[in-house]
């Protein structure tokens, strides 16, 4: 399957809403807006290299590169990366 198959699945407009309907919670409630976000993330991150390399992503080393309180770090690992 290639790369863009698997972002075609994921690109739905039920996606778009949910992540819309949670910016609103940005402001008030920052860790389920980032929270959600790093969970996207982290799919498409995983649908990445599975589309790239065709094998799966788990225990795979991943840079993430920011500051925060680490949603995307914790989002990452939970998708089995390191």
């Amino acid at each position: 399957m290639a790369v863009t198959d698997l972002f075609a699945r994921r690109a739905t407009l039920s996606r778009s809403l949910r992540l819309l309907g949670r910016f609103r919670h940005e402001q008030p409630d920052p860790a389920r807006f980032y929270r959600a976000l790093a969970e996207d993330t982290a799919a498409m991150v995983t649908d990445l290299w599975q589309g790239t390399s065709g094998t799966s992503s788990t225990g795979r080393t991943l840079l993430d590169v920011g500051g925060g309180p680490g949603y995307f770090a914790v989002a990452f690992a939970d998708a089995g990366l390191h």
